[in-house]
């Protein structure tokens, strides 16, 4: 996630981090080319594109910029979404910690209160590997025991083995009457209400926009900015190049930002920042252990504006 304070008028305009040009610079090159090439034969044969009408491409371009301000705000329901879902994780995860605290000391051994810990750091990261499609490494095997790691090991879904394991955890010593059913259903409707946020960010992940609706609006973009230029020099003339560029910049800007959005989990610049989400879970959870902020785990730095 990009994370920088608003710059100066000035710098304005020359902000290569967290802009969206580098994503789009070579298809503004292309269309500023053209632009110069059909204001160069409007110079040689100034009546040759004189009987194209401007309204054509104002009607055009007024529909395209709706779809387009429509698509954008499907793509940032789906990031605001994201965040939302591991806002709630952050949530339920810091409930379930200070229930097994504030109830529980009293009844359960520290065993237990350390094995559920150890679970509840573990599961983000495994749902954000998940959510990235990434490969886990000593991320999961250092915070677990050797049995504990065994049982996530090869699983198809490990944030799913590492919820049941919590589950076992808590209904086992419930069946042990270590556990009242009052503190038990909280802690059951906890787990799952964690249950239906992995659901939530599996669907997000699994069920991108239609692809069909993208590739109508591109299209569409890519077909009006190249015709633009026709329409435009008869009226602008020597202005139609930075004319042109300035809309299609504006076009193509808000197609690729819509692209990095509506995937809130890949790791883009404009992607949630799901590790340092899961560094706070831990930190959280390490607080309420007693544990220094010498013991825990470093926040992640901001690079090039980019908090990962």
């Amino acid at each position: 996630m990009i994370i920088r304070h608003y710059p100066s008028v000035w710098k304005l305009f020359f902000i290569r981090h967290g802009s969206i040009v580098p994503l789009i610079k070579w298809r503004l090159f292309a269309i500023f080319c053209l632009a110069l090439g059909v204001t160069f034969i409007q110079y040689i044969h100034p009546s040759i594109f004189s009987a194209i009408n401007l309204s054509y491409f104002t009607m055009i371009g007024l529909a395209l910029s709706l779809f387009l301000g429509f698509r954008n705000n499907t793509a940032y329901e789906r990031w605001w979404e994201g965040r939302n879902l591991w806002g709630q994780l952050i949530k339920e995860t810091r409930s379930i910690a200070r229930t097994t605290r504030s109830v529980m000391d009293n009844h359960v051994d520290a065993d237990m209160i350390a094995r559920i810990d150890r679970y509840l750091i573990c599961y983000p990261i495994c749902l954000r590997h998940q959510c990235q499609g990434t490969k886990m490494d000593s991320e999961v095997i250092d915070r677990l025991l050797a049995d504990e790691h065994a049982q996530i090991l090869g699983k198809v879904n490990p944030a799913n083995a590492l919820l049941l394991m919590l589950s076992r955890e808590i209904g086992q010593h419930y069946q042990q009457g270590k556990i009242s059913d009052i503190i038990y259903q909280t802690l059951d409707s906890r787990i799952d209400a964690i249950n239906l946020i992995q659901a939530g960010c599996e669907r997000l992940n699994k069920t991108p926009v239609p692809f069909a609706y993208n590739l109508l609006l591109q299209r569409t973009a890519m077909l009006y900015c190249l015709l633009l230029p026709f329409g435009l020099v008869s009226h602008t003339v020597w202005a139609t190049a930075p004319l042109t560029l300035l809309i299609t910049y504006t076009f193509f800007g808000l197609d690729a930002l819509a692209r990095d959005l509506e995937d809130p989990f890949s790791t883009c610049p404009n992607s949630l920042p799901l590790q340092a989400l899961c560094i706070n879970i831990e930190r959280i959870i390490m607080d309420m252990q007693g544990k220094s902020k010498q013991a825990m785990p470093p926040l992640p730095k901001i690079k090039n504006y980019i908090l990962k």
